[in-house]
C-alpha cells in the first residue's frame, strides 16, 4: 500500500523592514547651500571692479621711532589701521582703497613706521601712513606724535628736493629727527630715523574697500 508524504511547508523567514530613503534632510541641506550662493551672488556681481588710477610720484620712508623715558606714554598717530595703500612691486603699481580721493594728487609719502620703543599709545594696526601732494599743494613729512612739520618735500617731475638736496628716481637717503613732546608724566624726548627711495612716478590702481579686521 503506498502511503503519500504530504508536504509540510517549513516557518516562513521573518521580514526586515528596510527605513524608508529620507530625501528630506538632504533636500533642506541643498536649499541652504544655494540660498547661500544666492546670496553672495550681489558681492561678486555689484562690487565695483578695480581701476586706472593717475600716476603719481611714490616716496617711500621706513620711519624708526622711539621715545624716552620708557614710562612716559607717547600719543602717536601711526595711520589708520588698516592700511589704505600697498605697492605692488612686481607688476610696478601702487594700489590705492577707493575711500581715498586721488582727484588733483601728484606724488604719495608712503610712511612705515617701526616702533623702537613700546612705550606709544596708538591705535595699533599697520602703522602706514600716507601722505599725499596735491597740485600746489604743500607736501610734508610729519611727526606722529605732535603732528609738526619735520620736513618738507618739493616735487619735480620725477625727482624731490628735500633740504636742499635733489633725488632722483632710485634714490635712497635717511633723515634723523629729535624733539620733545609734552606727557602727562612730563616731557619724553622723540627720535625718529627716516629711511627713504624714491620709487619715481608709478601708475595706481584704485581698489574696492575691503573689510578692516
Amino acid at each position: 500500500m503506498k502511503v503519500r508524504h504530504a508536504y509540510l511547508p517549513g516557518p516562513r523567514p521573518s521580514r526586515v523592514a528596510v527605513p524608508e530613503r529620507r530625501h528630506r534632510g538632504y533636500l533642506v541641506v541643498l536649499v541652504l547651500v544655494l540660498a547661500g550662493a544666492i546670496a553672495v551672488l550681489p558681492v561678486f556681481f555689484l562690487r565695483p571692479p578695480a581701476r586706472p588710477g593717475p600716476a603719481v610720484l611714490l616716496i617711500q620712508a621706513t620711519d624708526t621711532i622711539s621715545a624716552t623715558p620708557s614710562n612716559a606714554s607717547v600719543t602717536a598717530d601711526f595711520g589708520p589701521y588698516c592700511a589704505p595703500v600697498a605697492w605692488d612691486a612686481q607688476q610696478g603699481v601702487l594700489a590705492v582703497q577707493a575711500d581715498l580721493d586721488l582727484a588733483g594728487v601728484e606724488g604719495i609719502l608712503v610712511n612705515h613706521y617701526a616702533e623702537g620703543t613700546s612705550n606709544f599709545a596708538s591705535n595699533g594696526g599697520d602703522h602706514v601712513r600716507p601722505t599725499v601732494l596735491v597740485q600746489s599743494g604743500t607736501w610734508h613729512l610729519v611727526s606722529p606724535a605732535d603732528g609738526h612739520a619735520l620736513a618738507t618735500l618739493v616735487r619735480s617731475g620725477e625727482n624731490v628736493t628735500v633740504n636742499g638736496t635733489t633725488y632722483g628716481r632710485g634714490a635712497q637717503w635717511s633723515l634723523h629727527f629729535e624733539y620733545d613732546v609734552p606727557t602727562p608724566s612730563g616731557n619724553a624726548h622723540v627720535v625718529e630715523d627716516v629711511q627713504f627711495e624714491n620709487a619715481g612716478v608709478v601708475p595706481t590702481r584704485t581698489v574696492p574697500v575691503e573689510p578692516c579686521v
